[in-house]
């Protein structure tokens, strides 16, 4: 049997994929997809997302990030 794994992208504070995802799942579930997991990158702890200040600057505050 097929799993999907939905991922919301976005860690933005105004993002939409909370809305869209559920959605999704209830389609995957119409056409007999019943292993869907949806992954909210906020709930992973990532070091790109560690950072006070915004990458493009270059400016890093955590060791994990410089290396």
């Amino acid at each position: 049997m097929a799993k999907i794994y939905i991922i919301l992208g976005s860690v933005r504070p105004y993002r939409i994929g909370q809305q869209i995802a559920p959605l999704v799942r209830n389609l995957a579930a119409e056409i007999a997809i019943d292993d869907v997991e949806i992954i909210d990158l906020p709930d992973w702890p990532l070091a790109m997302d560690d950072e006070p200040d915004q990458p493009s600057k270059g400016v890093y505050a955590q060791q994990a990030t410089r290396n």
